[in-house]
């Protein structure tokens, strides 16, 4: 008759939200402390003197003072139910993780959840088991956090995490390894187009100096053979090379960040044509309408001609049989520039158009997803705005216009013929590791009656710039042992007087990060007309 007086305590710890602990009959047994925040010591009172009940559909609401909850009761022993108040006017204490979270008891029935779970499993207002959307068995839940790797009734691959709390009942979250996995494949992706520019960077660097040489002796020939038969097929050899040259340096440009020239829009587009007509195949037109505009606009040369044929490689693929792309470029009422691309292929569907732009989404089966993020960042950083009108519905393709400012620079393109390349005759130490590079380039300045050393190493130079004195340094960015821009810095310690003149198949942007202690930069590929020009004006 005593056994009630040894009972321990029941210590109740539950959720951050009220719960409460009631018999069959409705008498309050245990609660938790934020329950008794609200309600007070409530101790064999019972629940509904406490709470007025009322019910909406499927859901039972409880009122007091002003406040509503949502009530979820289950079972919890054999003559008692455990009740949760969640908050009526939020969707539910789970709402603000963005993840599919919902709390369960031993039974696997499903006491809340949150948006995004009901999104993923199709839930109605309707109680529901967990067995009715994935592969599941109470015997799942344990004492102890657990994972597993499931599959849903239509075929979907989740991850199931099950973590219990202290009143028989257990959270569950779910993660769609589907979603995670296209996140991977678009970031291993991006990491490969990553390593794919630093790969053009590389290789580009090599066929420059291979440019330089080539291009070198080419000119040497012309000069010889003037006015002999061979004369036009060395010039035709000339042509290739420098077509050559164009390409590689655009390959750089296309992998630096830093590219901040500016172009001639009407130059570059009439350039493009022949590209973007080989591009396309057969199967479809490209027609032109190009207004001949000198205008300078705030994008590289190549960065005009990645947007470009960014836009057409979208049309050529929208287009499935035969069609046209056109390209159009006039001058706006307010001295901005118009380029519009248009194809009559398959257009964009209205529910994608908002998201075309942002990085990684595409809607190719194997699209990167970044070709019009790029486009339309590089808008942005001159100023310019891009107009994407399209229809899937209608079949009338797509129709994308550039907005571009003009601006006033002093920018002039550089050129390979000079008036007046003789200055006075000066000693100059060449430092070059590539063999051709070096060759052409003593040849060509002991041509102008200069005095030229030679070196193949940034240390070899340096004791060589310590034992004579020299007007001109020429040296390659990147040397073996001691690099041009370390060797740059070594001649300022040293106090050294001389002109320096870098050459570098890299853009000079990336020079410009290492060193700044120069007094000229000639980019790889170039020409003899090119050289000559930069050291006359270095002592002009």
């Amino acid at each position: 008759m005593f056994k009630w007086l040894f009972k321990p305590k029941r210590i109740h710890a539950c959720f951050s939200h009220p719960c409460v602990v009631v018999s069959v009959k409705g008498m309050i047994i245990d609660y938790n402390k934020e329950f008794a925040i609200i309600f007070g010591e409530s101790k064999h009172k019972l629940f509904s003197n406490l709470v007025n009940i009322t019910h909406n559909n499927n859901t039972i609401i409880a009122s007091n003072l002003g406040i509503k909850w949502e009530l979820n009761y289950f079972q919890t022993g054999t003559n008692e139910y455990h009740v949760l108040f969640f908050n009526y006017d939020d969707y539910n204490f789970l709402s603000n993780i963005p993840a599919p979270l919902g709390v369960v008891d031993k039974h696997g029935n499903i006491i809340h959840h949150n948006k995004d779970f009901s999104k993923h499993f199709n839930i109605t207002d309707q109680k529901h088991n967990l067995s009715s959307f994935i592969k599941f068995n109470p015997t799942d839940l344990k004492t102890v956090e657990t994972t597993c790797e499931l599959t849903t009734n239509d075929g979907t691959d989740y991850t199931i995490k099950y973590k219990p709390t202290a009143c028989n009942m257990w959270i569950i979250s779910v993660t769609d390894k589907t979603e995670i996995q296209l996140i991977k494949n678009k970031m291993i992706k991006a990491q490969h187009l990553q390593s794919l520019g630093q790969l053009i960077a590389s290789v580009s660097h090599d066929f420059n100096n291979m440019f330089t040489a080539t291009n070198g002796f080419c000119e040497m020939l012309l000069e010889k053979t003037k006015n002999t038969e061979i004369y036009e097929d060395i010039l035709e050899i000339f042509k290739h090379i420098e077509n050559a040259q164009d390409l590689s340096k655009q390959l750089v440009k296309f992998v630096s960040e830093q590219d901040t020239e500016y172009c001639n829009p009407y130059e570059t587009l009439y350039e493009l044509q022949r590209i973007l007509s080989k591009l396309v195949g057969d199967n479809i037109t490209m027609e032109f309408d190009i207004e001949k505009i000198n205008k300078t606009i705030k994008l590289s040369n190549s960065n005009l001609k990645r947007i470009i044929i960014n836009l057409v490689i979208n049309s050529r693929d929208a287009i499935k049989e035969f069609g046209t792309i056109s390209i159009s470029l006039k001058l706006g009422k307010r001295n901005n520039i118009i380029i519009v691309v248009k194809d009559n292929g398959m257009g964009i569907p209205k529910e994608h158009l908002a998201n075309i732009c942002k990085p990684f989404f595409s809607t190719k089966q194997d699209g990167t997803g970044l070709g019009l993020s790029n486009v339309s960042q590089l808008m942005n950083q001159c100023g310019g705005t891009l107009n994407i009108r399209s229809s899937a519905t209608e079949c009338v393709g797509t129709e994308i216009t550039m907005n571009i400012p003009t601006i006033q620079t002093t920018h002039s393109n550089k050129t390979d013929k000079l008036q007046n390349t003789s200055i006075k005759q000066i000693k100059i130490l060449l430092v070059e590791d590539e063999p051709g590079v070096r060759t052409i380039v003593s040849k060509s300045l002991k041509a102008q009656n200069h005095e030229v050393y030679e070196s193949s190493s940034g240390i070899d130079a340096l004791k060589q710039l310590q034992k004579k004195k020299f007007d001109l340094l020429i040296t390659d960015a990147s040397l073996p042992e001691l690099s041009g821009d370390k060797l740059c810095h070594e001649i300022q310690k040293l106090g050294i007087a001389i002109k320096i003149l870098i050459i570098s198949g890299y853009p000079e942007e990336l020079i410009q990060q290492k060193c700044d202690y120069y007094d000229a930069f000639l980019g790889k590929p170039f020409n003899i007309a090119q050289l000559l020009s930069t050291i006359h004006q270095l002592f002009s």
